[in-house]
Parts: C-alpha cells; sequence; structure tokens
C-alpha cells in the first residue's frame, strides 16, 4: 500500500500519508486508531511490502476463535469514514460490493491454491486487505479501470497494478459496455486494444457475464496448437465462482481436452495433486476428470468417494467439499481420521 519503486512517487506517497494522518484527526476513534496502526512504520515487518499486514495479523488474532466471521467483524460500519479517507467514495463503494459477494471465489492463491471456499470471512481477510490495497494506491495514483485495460499510466514501473481481476469483474457485472467490450476484443481478435493477460482471464471467471464466458471456451477450443492460450484459460478457470468453473470443466471433458499438459498440469493446481512444480503430471489423466465430472453432475457422489479405499477417490471427495466450504471438508476429514484405514490417514 503507497509504497512504490519509483522514486518520485515514494515521494509523494510520503506526504500524502502525513496528509491521510492529519485528515484522519477529525474521524471517530475507531476510524482514527485503524489508520495510526495502519502508517505506524515501526510495527510493520521486514518481510513486509507495504502498511496492512499488521492489520492483518491484529484482526486475524482478534477473531481465530469466533466461529463464523462475518465481513462487518473485518470492516464494521465505524471504520467506513477511514475506508472513505483512503480510498475515495468511488472505490470504497466498489470495495465493499466486491468484499460482500468475496465467499463466492476461493480464498487460496498461489501455485499452491486449493479450489477452497468458505462461507467465513475470516478466511478471506488477507484478499480483503490485498483489495484495501489496492484501491488506495489506484486512488492516489487516478487510475481507473479502463487505464488498467490500457496500461493507460504515467509510471511504467508500478509493480502489479494491472493485477486487479476484482475490479475488473466488478465493471463486468456492472455493466461497463466500454471495458466488456475490450475483452470481448480480446477474447476474439488478434488486432484488440488490450492485452488477454491473466488477470482478465481471471475476471472473466469471477465474473457472472456468459457471454465472456462462452467466448472465452470458444477460445479454448480454437486454441489447437496455442498451448499458451490453453494455459491461461485453464490456469484461471478455478479461481473464480463455481458455475464458470463447470462450465469450462465440461468443455474440456467432452473435448478430451487432458491430452494436453496444459491441462495437466492445470487440474494437478485445481485440486492441489500436484504438490510443486516438479510433480510428474503425467499420471493426471482421465480418472481424474471422471470423478469431477461424476461430483459436478451429483455433488452426493463426493460421500460415496470418502468410503472408497482408494487414496485419490477419498482425495476428491473432500476437495469437492472443500470447493463449497473447508469447514466441510475439515468436519469430513475428522471422521476420517477416527474411523478410516492407515493407507487412507496418511
Amino acid at each position: 500500500m503507497l509504497n512504490f519503486y519509483n522514486y518520485e512517487l515514494k515521494e509523494k506517497a510520503k506526504e500524502y500519508i502525513e496528509e491521510i494522518k492529519n485528515l484522519s484527526k477529525t474521524l471517530n476513534n475507531e476510524s482514527q486508531n485503524f489508520i495510526k496502526t495502519l502508517f505506524e512504520p515501526e510495527k510493520r515487518k521486514y518481510y513486509s511490502y507495504g502498511y496492512a499486514d499488521v492489520l492483518v495479523e491484529q484482526i486475524s488474532e482478534k477473531l481465530k476463535t469466533k466461529k463464523d466471521v462475518k465481513l462487518n467483524d473485518i470492516f464494521p460500519e465505524s471504520l467506513y469514514p477511514a475506508l472513505k479517507l483512503l480510498m475515495g467514495e468511488k472505490f470504497f463503494k466498489i470495495f465493499m460490493a466486491i468484499s460482500k459477494n468475496i465467499t463466492k471465489v476461493p480464498f487460496s492463491s498461489g501455485y499452491s491454491r486449493r479450489m477452497i471456499r468458505s462461507k467465513s470471512y475470516f478466511n478471506y481477510i488477507y484478499l480483503l486487505f490485498l483489495l484495501l490495497t489496492k484501491f488506495t494506491d489506484l486512488y492516489f495514483l487516478d487510475i481507473d479501470v479502463i487505464k488498467i485495460l490500457k496500461k493507460d499510466y504515467n509510471y511504467k514501473d508500478l509493480y502489479n497494478i494491472e493485477n486487479s481481476p476484482h475490479y475488473i469483474a466488478y465493471e463486468i457485472d456492472n455493466g461497463n459496455q466500454e471495458v466488456i467490450d475490450l475483452i470481448k476484443s480480446a477474447l476474439s481478435s488478434q488486432k484488440s486494444e488490450i492485452d488477454l493477460t491473466y488477470s482478465i482471464m481471471e475476471a472473466i471467471f469471477i465474473s457472472n457475464n456468459k457471454e465472456l464466458l462462452e467466448l472465452t471456451g470458444k477460445l479454448l477450443l480454437a486454441a489447437k496448437l496455442q498451448e499458451g492460450v490453453r494455459q491461461q484459460i485453464c490456469e484461471n478457470m478455478d479461481r473464480g465462482i463455481q458455475e464458470n468453473f463447470e462450465y469450462i470443466f465440461k468443455i474440456i471433458y467432452d473435448s478430451d481436452l487432458i491430452r494436453f499438459s496444459s491441462v495437466k498440469r492445470a487440474l494437478g493446481t485445481w485440486t492441489g495433486l500436484a504438490r510443486d512444480e516438479n510433480t510428474d503430471i503425467t499420471k493426471f489423466g482421465k480418472k481424474e476428470l471422471e470423478i469431477i465430472n461424476k461430483l459436478i453432475a451429483n455433488p452426493k457422489y463426493e460421500d460415496e468417494l470418502l468410503k472408497s479405499d482408494d487414496n485419490v477417490e477419498v482425495y476428491l471427495g473432500l476437495w469437492n467439499k472443500a470447493a463449497r466450504d473447508i469447514r466441510d471438508s475439515v468436519e469430513a476429514m475428522e471422521k476420517l481420521l477416527k474411523s478410516s484405514k492407515y493407507h487412507i490417514k496418511l
């Protein structure tokens, strides 16, 4: 948050932070404390790339024993003045709209991610603060979604600024036709104004726009020898809402795309069967695909899988529960540990 490599921006950000501190003195006590904690440099960790990590740790510690954490537990109305000061009215509205729907997408990220969701906002604290950081930076830099898509900003060394899938998805779902048209062009034309980035692909899977999803499916089928395109689609399909994952999965299943290495690698990532980049992906194939296809058709099939002596079948049964709510998967694991055979426990 407000932490840049560019020297000019770094100096402007320092002045801006001092301005925020001064303006926060007129806010309620809760908002004042939030801003104070956010920008206390002595509390920042040596590994931090920004300020928000301190608040993430404090809020996580405070809420770790609460059974069902709500968004209001993390960002109560008493903090709204602080949030509006940080990101402005427009981005505050967008931030809150995204946050309210955040549990529809997985909370795990990175190469070692799993396609797991949670009804408790506790598991989304880190992601929520990443969004807070993003919108604070965008407000400071005066960058909107069109500038992000077109990479139309003055500073070319901005780290990760284009990685804004939730913001792009918000604009898609709220009918921003310019955004939709730019993405449609990128999906169907080689002479597009914008590049089809991983962030845009992730935004499509987060959004509820069926037209863009269908165009993505057509692009997947048209990829042929374009392994990079196939990889871009398949490696992002688990990052959004469940319905979109199932739509693209059906295309993969019906068209036997598991024969491609990029799809095998993606399958290992969605499920967590690929523990790291050195995992032998050649062992993934039709067996796993058949199981997932049956789970999509009949979610209750997961309970049959949990009775199996086959480790992969048990694992995918747990995975399917976690894709709905990690708590369901944990409860099932606890039962397995009490009654299952030794090799299943391992």
